[in-house]
């Protein structure tokens, strides 16, 4: 494939990077150069799709193709990753944007720092420009592959949404199965619409009245595989198929952001078509990940701030029939 940039998850990664930020000025008051600028000026590229032969990738799943919809009448700034910013955009172009979502028969949800506007085969978030703020946007539309012999949208919504949820309008799956991928694997990949409210009413009632305010009211997405009526999240936006322990029968592979804080970490899931799925975390320093190819095999390719890249093979193994994966560069254990 030859070198291979990304640009992954943005709004993760600048979380991520604001986080070391905080973490060096802990450390030193020596001057650093901020990471984050970095990221910006370095341009990665991830691979997006690949499906021929023993290896199937995807690497991002929003904003895909032509939008289906009106995208505002001005020429983006910028497109980085599938998220569309506009520069010196009013509070006027933005309330009168959003009134002609609706004239499109989009149901649209106005919070304090965002929109939310959905009709049943796309989704729409939007970021409004507030105190010298672009306007940013990004979607999910329904796939063109989305299979007629798979889980319908309406049966995703009972297994992936909340019976009774709180949020002013529907939320409903949309599925954005790649091309290939259903008849490669027999699963299918949705966007799943969160609404934060949904998440607060989950815990003790003194908690629900602490966090459901104003500023913490968001909706936000998940990129879920599905298959024999389970689900696995992948919220780096990557997905492959590969038979990458040589049985004979591809595993589906997800790569997901781990649950630290203040550092980096991700984890390697990998689901079998039969048997209990598995999985590996690791704590490196920060990669730019996705999904690659190397010698007609899955790897995952990971690349630094500074454009250093790395192609980790993935390794598995079987335990007293218990299977385990890993990630090894030049034959050494990724660190975990």
């Amino acid at each position: 494939m030859g070198k291979q940039k990304q640009r992954n998850a943005v709004v993760n990664v600048i979380l991520v990077a604001v986080l070391l930020l905080s973490l060096f000025a802990g450390c030193s008051s020596k001057k650093r150069k901020n990471p984050l600028a970095s990221y910006l000026e370095h341009e990665f590229q991830a691979p997006v799709r690949l499906s021929d032969g023993n290896v199937f990738f995807c690497n991002r799943f929003r904003s895909v193709g032509a939008a289906p919809f009106a995208l505002p009448d001005k020429t983006p700034d910028s497109s980085f990753d599938g998220l569309y910013t506009y520069e010196n955009f009013s509070i006027n172009e933005y309330n009168d944007y959003l009134t002609s979502l609706e004239n499109a028969g989009f149901e649209c949800v106005k919070l304090k720092y965002e929109a939310f506007c959905r009709k049943d085969d796309c989704l729409i978030c939007l970021f409004y420009p507030k105190d010298g703020r672009p306007l940013e946007l990004y979607w999910y539309a329904r796939s063109e592959y989305a299979p007629a012999g798979g889980m319908s949208e309406h049966e995703a919504a009972v297994l992936l949404c909340p019976e009774h949820s709180l949020s002013k309008v529907p939320l409903t799956p949309v599925d954005i199965t790649p091309e290939g991928f259903f008849e490669r694997t027999g699963g299918q990949m949705f966007a799943v619409p969160v609404y934060s409210y949904d998440t607060y009413d989950t815990y003790s009632e003194d908690a629900k009245k602490d966090l459901m305010f104003e500023d913490n009211e968001k909706y936000s997405y998940q990129t879920v595989f599905v298959r024999d009526n389970k689900s696995y999240n992948t919220d780096m936006e990557c997905v492959a198929s590969a038979d990458i322990d040589n049985d004979g029968a591809e595993e589906v592979c997800l790569l997901s952001f781990g649950g630290t804080s203040g550092v980096f970490s991700f984890v390697l899931e990998v689901v079998p078509r039969t048997g209990n799925a598995y999985s590996d975390g690791f704590t490196t320093e920060y990669y730019y990940l996705s999904f690659s190819e190397k010698d007609g095999k899955l790897v995952v390719h990971g690349e630094t701030y500074n454009g250093d890249q790395y192609d980790f093979d993935i390794v598995t193994e079987s335990l007293s029939g218990v299977k385990t994966v890993t990630l090894e560069h030049d034959g050494k254990e990724l660190q975990n």
